[in-house]
């Protein structure tokens, strides 16, 4: 086996391969990849910009006069990983699942290796590389979505199990699946019937934290244990329609979308009987960030829509103990997330007499969070919105309030 030798080096991550390889990456919501043999000076400048990638392997031979650190361009912040020789033990070098795509550059490595390259793309991820013949075509093998439900919960025996049921009557779903849920320290019940469920699902985790830190840090951690490249979050006193989330797949797959929700959501207390329903209606579908500053009835209220790991990364992650949901899918829509909402489809959302939308109501912290989440983006916003913001003084008046915060044209 030859020695490996890893060079690191700032790099500018902008465009490289082909236009068609870009789009893949960026349809793939690709960050992290590996180009596996010679890539021409010149192809280092068709792709990134828009692909978000942060980290590039390069893996080239040491007699490769592109190796040569002096001829690599533009550099500038992003790790790039230079091997030697691209055998079998320098795939095995890599762990599986951890890129979310491989272009093999080099026609003498697709037949060898290509299936041990496709165990370390993540699912949603794909391996592609350059045609063996001139008359041929660039070939592409994507690897299937894996959506992983993420529960946060706490002290919800009562009502968990109709969350987790609601999950497995999705006997329509075309890809696989996983449940994840996050105990955030309850004192009732609630881990015992985890045990349950993860003895009877093979597809069916759970992880308990030892101190209460809020659904914020429970979605989190739900997220951070996640294989899939797509999440679904459900609260755990909510109720999701036997086969509806296919048709949100079905949405994502066929648009550009990085967020899809349920058009409707129809609120109860007793289940199966719908006490008012919010329909979720915008132009062409697509919920924007205009959209959300202009009515407190949205998706990122409700919080329980599908999005794809790689948002959930550009936002930053859920945060906060207040209007934690609005927060994150404001976030996501500022980092550029592509919002669909999906007409005549909905799930269920308890009225929960202990709901934390409705205590921090009470307790005015909805409009000291939400004004503190705004002041981070003070320059998307009019002059005028921003003097309203530095004028609260307390009361719960945010989303009364919302269409007044304006944002510039």
């Amino acid at each position: 086996m030859k020695k490996l030798l890893f060079s690191y080096l700032l790099f500018c991550l902008s465009p490289i391969i082909s236009a068609s390889v870009a789009d893949l990456i960026t349809k793939h919501h690709g960050s992290i990849g590996c180009i596996v043999g010679t890539i021409a000076q010149d192809e280092l400048h068709h792709i990134m910009d828009d692909a978000h990638v942060k980290k590039l392997y390069l893996i080239i031979e040491p007699d490769d006069e592109f190796f040569v650190i002096e001829q690599t361009p533009n550099l500038c912040p992003g790790i790039v990983e230079i091997v030697v020789m691209p055998d079998a033990a320098v795939i095995d070098a890599f762990a599986d699942d951890t890129m979310d795509f491989v272009y093999i550059a080099d026609p003498y490595y697709d037949a060898v290796y290509i299936d041990a390259w496709m165990r370390k793309v993540h699912a949603g991820g794909f391996v592609a590389g350059v045609p063996s013949a001139p008359q041929q075509t660039e070939w592409v093998t994507e690897k299937g979505h894996l959506l992983t439900f993420i529960i946060p919960t706490y002290n919800r025996a009562h009502t968990i199990r109709n969350a987790i049921d609601s999950i497995y009557a999705q006997h329509n779903l075309m890809i696989p699946f996983e449940v994840v849920v996050t105990d955030d320290a309850s004192t009732d019940n609630t881990v015992a019937i985890l045990r349950e469920y993860a003895a009877a699902h093979d597809n069916f985790r759970f992880y308990v934290h030892v101190q209460n830190g809020g659904a914020s840090k429970a979605r989190n951690t739900c997220v951070a244990h996640a294989r899939g490249d797509l999440i679904f979050n459900l609260d755990s006193d909510n109720i999701l329609e036997p086969n509806s989330v296919q048709q949100l797949v079905e949405v994502f797959n066929a648009t550009s979308a990085d967020v899809v929700s349920f058009g409707q959501a129809k609120f109860f207390k007793n289940k199966g009987t719908a006490k008012h329903t919010w329909t979720l209606s915008y132009a062409d579908n697509h919920c924007t960030l205009r959209d959300v500053m202009q009515s407190r009835r949205s998706p990122i209220l409700l919080g329980n829509y599908l999005f794809t790991k790689k948002s959930f990364e550009l936002a930053g992650g859920y945060c906060g103990r207040a209007l934690e949901t609005w927060r994150f899918g404001f976030r996501q829509l500022v980092a550029g997330a592509v919002m669909v909402v999906v007409p005549n489809t909905w799930y269920w959302h308890c009225l929960s007499p202990d709901g934390k939308l409705r205590i921090n109501k009470k307790k005015n912290k909805n409009t000291q969070a939400g004004i503190k989440e705004l002041k981070k983006y003070a320059h998307l916003f009019t002059d005028e919105a921003i003097e309203l913001m530095d004028s609260y003084k307390g009361g719960d008046t945010f989303f009364r309030d919302l269409r007044k915060f304006s944002l510039l044209a």
